[in-house]
């Protein structure tokens, strides 16, 4: 295996070529995953990160929950360098995408983690500085304001909360591994922080459509909601 010409791919991007040296040390920092792909010549296809002992100067690390390696050969594999580039693959088994009702049961874990927190404080916080003795009077803006304070403080803990989980190594939410499923792109890899973001922002669309953008989740080929769909990520439940 060469030395200097290695690659690695991420979200369907090539990058390289670039030292084994460099790899290493990526790895080291965690800013190349178990489940990032790579790719030097000589090597027959293209390998988790965690398979390639060259990369991964430890022991092999299992992929992360519900990722599976991926085959090789044929149309479900990406070609080396010099081939035309990377192609989106086919995973090697067939994911079981979760269902309307057990991501709705996450959803309803995931609120309950979020909402009890962030709520419990606003209520302290009204009654530690009086306020809510402000809520009798019609007159006073303060009910008003105070509503779109804690909407606003609560969509923004829940982002937080929802990208870093799903883009994290465990690929979701508390309520989401509770329920037993995680969160990948099309090609059943970890998602990156801004696709996660963009997944929990989509959810925006699937609500002002009277709902119907979470409800396709039921009827959808892959069990895609509509802000799957917009992210292209999946839904499935974690490998055993």
């Amino acid at each position: 295996m060469s030395e200097v010409n290695w690659y690695y791919a991420r979200d369907g991007v090539q990058v390289g070529p670039v030292p084994i040296g460099q790899l290493r040390d990526m790895t080291r920092m965690g800013t190349l995953g178990p489940n990032d792909l790579v790719w030097t010549e000589g090597m027959p296809e293209w390998r988790p990160a965690s398979a390639v002992q060259a990369v991964f100067a430890t022991a092999m690390a299992p992929a992360a929950p519900g990722v599976l390696p991926y085959g090789g050969g044929g149309p479900g594999y990406f070609p080396g360098p010099g081939t035309g580039g990377l192609n989106y693959y086919a995973p090697s088994y067939d994911p079981v995408y979760a269902g309307f009702w057990l991501r709705f049961g996450a959803a309803f874990l995931d609120g309950l983690v979020v909402g009890i927190p962030v709520f419990g404080l606003g209520a302290l916080l009204v009654v530690a500085l009086g306020l809510h003795e402000d809520f009798g009077d019609p007159n006073s803006a303060a009910p008003a304001l105070l509503d779109l304070t804690f909407r606003l403080i609560y969509l923004l803990v829940a982002w937080i909360y929802s990208a870093v989980q799903e883009s994290g190594p465990h690929m979701a939410t508390f309520g989401k591994r509770a329920c037993g499923i995680v969160v990948t792109d099309m090609n059943g890899q970890r998602i990156s922080f801004g696709r996660a973001s963009g997944r929990f922002f989509g959810e925006i669309l699937s609500g002002i459509t009277c709902y119907v953008g979470y409800i396709m989740a039921g009827f959808t080929e892959k069990s895609q909601a509509l802000h799957d769909m917009v992210a292209g990520t999946l839904v499935v439940r974690k490998a055993q």
